[in-house]
């Protein structure tokens, strides 16, 4: 009877967290009415049931009725669309802060909003996301205050791309409602929280330093990982070891243990062991501990996970050990989606529950002996069960990533973290002291450093697709992975670990196909306003521009193009095109090159291994030509300068021109191009492109635009799409369906990311609608 009620409640526990992560899963959410009915028919479940079955059953309608109205509240507060790309008044409290460059971005917690130019528009938003220029701020604002800003929000709002990041899945699950950007602020209150005062006491002092790390140190200790030099951050990728610098898990984790063995250590007199075992005290002192280091952390959402967490496991050490393991993580996992039922979309959470997933399989079976062997086993088996999580987040796996962990991870968590906290406080109170411990820390951090650049060269990483449309569905698959890992550690039948893997390899399967002998694949990347095209032909790829690379530092080379390349299981370019020295077009180029490696490349720039009209050559029974410019430099360097690149297959034709305008068209209206079954806009729909003789001359009968959603030159231009209708062309944008992908063997069809990907919290138009099929 006992071990019948112990499985009753570890199957509602873990009942009542798939029911709350299920809606992530629906492209739309059942209407409220709905979940308030499945809520009341899973508590006359819970309340009825004798077996465990319907009892499960009911604690899953219920967790699925509460993630249902928990999605519902989130989108709720969304910026309206009347008010999107507007100027708003906003009053409320700095909440995170993090500086690259001469940028600061920060979270504020909304107390007023409004917009003085449209007063019917009804705000009810409640946290926003904002970035701010620090050349034009005398006094930058800090966690704690309140200021009134002047502002322009958008909606939330992201890049959608093949293997690419769930930007506004992020933003729902961290309970951001609009981002933007501030024109100007006033400082209402400066008075600061005594924690907030103290870590900005803290970061002026590692900053004054001046040591080579400071910028680790400070994601170490503050949690804020915005300063970090890119060169590491690349460098932490392709050695698997980007968690390091996240303050999660690993390190509350073990600060926490400190704790405890230290807590056990001084609290071992006999007269205190009268009242409570040591380990009693020991647990006081590692909440209190990790308690104190998520303060200085800022309170993050990986943070607060990890506190939990560790709250829950000192609670199992207080009561004697008298629930199971499984038992205490499936309890974490309730209390965590209690508290943030969105925590699913992050891959923070897979990676945190994850690992504690894998310890509990590997623990809970065995008995607490040979720990040596044991440590080192633990160590291996979480290499191999996070890998494929690492490996959906990021869309490619670090071979070198379990030898580097190896070392890494023990350095980090037991010498680098601890003396980054010491010689922190020890700063406050005995400066030179603490400035010597600090010394040591940057030693330990360069230390790693050069280990891991020995460690990147001795492989490149391997690009992994998961089977997801995007990352978030991708991390449900690695998800199933880390379950087969986890069922090889539990003493199951055989046959329950081959329905797993068979499970896993059903998810695995959808793999992008290469096209036949004599067709091609044309994919436009949703890189906002500027343009990437990936050619895929049956054994070769050609990439034609690389998209923009910011002031911020934002290069969506390496953000978005590499990643949506490598998802598509390429490892090297054949070639390289690159259009013209526009920014949006060749920004990405050097990450692009770095990353995939072209075998030639070839440009419209000084300094360049020129593209020139008469350029010819083909792969795999496809043909391609550059038929523009000449080799007179009568264009300039501007947009007519642009390579133009015709694609010619079996049966269909697809031409690039880049930044063409009337007179590079005026070019190609005097050659014998055929006809064109496919046209990439050029100049993004500008009206100084797209002329008439142009369009008459192609009669093509579609037209892909690459250009930005609600970008400030208003492309595609009206002026363009009125002459597009007027020649009975189709046209889809990329500002509107994320990644268009078209096949020569359907020359009628073309693919929009955005629907193919559609979760509940996306937006877009016509986003049920994943395939356009355009009449002969």
């Amino acid at each position: 009877m006992h071990g019948s009620r112990m499985n009753t409640i570890d199957a509602c526990l873990l009942a009542w967290c798939c029911g709350i992560m299920s809606p992530l899963m629906l492209t739309n959410l059942p209407g409220g009415g709905v979940l308030w009915v499945l809520g009341a028919g899973g508590l006359v479940l819970v309340i009825g049931g004798r077996a465990v079955a319907p009892i499960a059953c009911g604690w899953l309608l219920l967790g699925l009725c509460y993630g249902g109205l928990s999605g519902h509240q989130a989108l709720q507060h969304r910026l309206p669309e009347c008010a999107d790309g507007t100027d708003v008044q906003l009053v409320g409290k700095i909440q995170t802060l993090s500086r690259a460059a001469d940028l600061m971005r920060f979270e504020v917690a909304i107390d007023d909003a409004s917009m003085p130019s449209r007063g019917a528009c009804a705000l009810d938003i409640q946290r926003v996301r904002l970035s701010w220029r620090a050349t034009s701020v005398l006094a930058p604002p800090a966690p704690g205050e309140r200021w009134r800003f002047h502002a322009r929000l958008r909606r939330p709002r992201g890049l959608q791309n093949p293997s690419g990041f769930d930007y506004e899945g992020w933003l729902l699950a961290r309970g951001i409602d609009a981002t933007g950007y501030v024109h100007d602020g006033t400082r209402l209150t400066s008075a600061l929280q005594p924690i907030e005062h103290w870590r900005e006491a803290l970061r002026r002092r590692l900053e004054d330093t001046g040591l080579p790390t400071t910028d680790v140190m400070i994601a170490l200790i503050l949690g804020d990982t915005g300063s970090i030099d890119p060169d590491r951050w690349q460098l932490l990728r392709r050695t698997g070891t980007v968690h390091l610098l996240i303050v999660s898990g690993l390190h509350v984790g073990f600060v926490a243990g400190l704790g405890m063995i230290l807590g056990r250590w001084l609290f071992s007199w006999p007269a205190l062991l009268r009242y409570r075992p040591a380990r009693n005290y020991g647990s006081l002192l590692g909440i209190l501990c990790a308690t104190g280091y998520a303060s200085l952390a800022g309170w993050s959402l990986p943070v607060q996970r990890a506190w939990l967490m560790t709250l829950l496991m000192a609670g199992w050490l207080q009561i004697g050990r008298r629930v199971s393991l499984g038992r205490w993580f499936l309890l974490a996992l309730s209390a965590v989606l209690s508290l943030h039922p969105l925590a699913g979309i992050l891959a923070g959470f897979w990676l945190s529950f994850g690992a504690v997933a894998l310890l509990v399989a590997f623990f809970a079976p065995r008995p607490s002996r040979g720990w040596p062997g044991r440590l080192l086993a633990v160590q291996l088996l979480l290499l191999l069960g996070i890998s494929p999580i690492l490996a959906a987040s990021s869309g490619q796996l670090s071979v070198v990533a379990p030898l580097a962990n190896l070392i890494a991870v023990p350095l980090v968590s037991l010498l680098v973290v601890p003396l980054a906290l010491l010689g922190a406080m020890l700063s406050t109170v005995l400066t030179s002291i603490g400035a010597e411990v600090l010394s040591w820390v940057d030693a330990l951090i360069r230390f790693l450093f050069v280990i891991l650049e020995s460690a990147a060269r001795l492989a490149r990483p391997v690009s992994v697709s998961l089977g997801g449309a995007n990352r978030f569905q991708s991390l449900i698959n690695a998800g199933l992975a880390l379950g087969v890992v986890a069922a090889f550690c539990l003493p199951q039948p055989r046959l329950s670990r081959m329905l797993l893997v068979g499970a896993l390899a059903l998810a695995l399967t959808s793999t992008p196909s290469r096209p036949e002998w004599g067709d091609f694949h044309l994919t436009m990347f949703d890189v906002g306003q500027g343009l990437s095209i990936h050619l895929r032909t049956a054994s070769h790829d050609l990439l034609y521009d690389a998209g923009a690379r910011y002031p911020s530092g934002f290069d969506l080379g390496k953000a978005v193009v590499v990643p949506a390349v490598r998802g598509m299981g390429t490892e090297r370019l054949d070639g390289f095109v690159i259009s013209h020295s526009d920014n949006d077009h060749r920004g990405g180029a050097a990450s692009v090159i770095a990353a995939l490696a072209p075998r030639w490349t070839m440009a419209s720039g000084p300094g360049d291994a020129p593209c020139v009209q008469g350029q010819r050559w083909q792969w795999d029974g496809v043909r391609m030509e550059i038929v523009h410019p000449t080799l007179e430099p009568a264009y300039g360097d501007g947009n007519d300068q642009s390579c133009v690149l015709l694609i010619s297959g079996s049966e269909v034709q697809a031409l690039l021109p880049g930044d063409i305008e009337r007179r590079g068209e005026a070019s190609l209206i005097g050659q014998t191009l055929g006809a064109i079954d496919l046209l990439a806009a050029p100049h993004h729909g500008s009206r100084t492109s797209s002329s008439r003789p142009f369009l008459k001359h192609l009669s093509t009968p579609l037209v892909l635009v690459s250009s930005g959603y609600r970008n400030r030159f208003g492309h595609p231009h009206p002026e363009v799409l009125s002459r597009y209708a007027r020649y009975g062309i189709r046209w889809l944008s990329t500002a509107q369906g994320g990644a268009l992908s078209w096949r020569s063997a359907v020359p009628g069809r073309v693919d929009r990311h955005r629907a193919v990907s559609l979760t509940y919290w996306r937006t877009g138009e016509d986003a049920s609608v994943a395939s356009v099929f355009v009449p002969p």
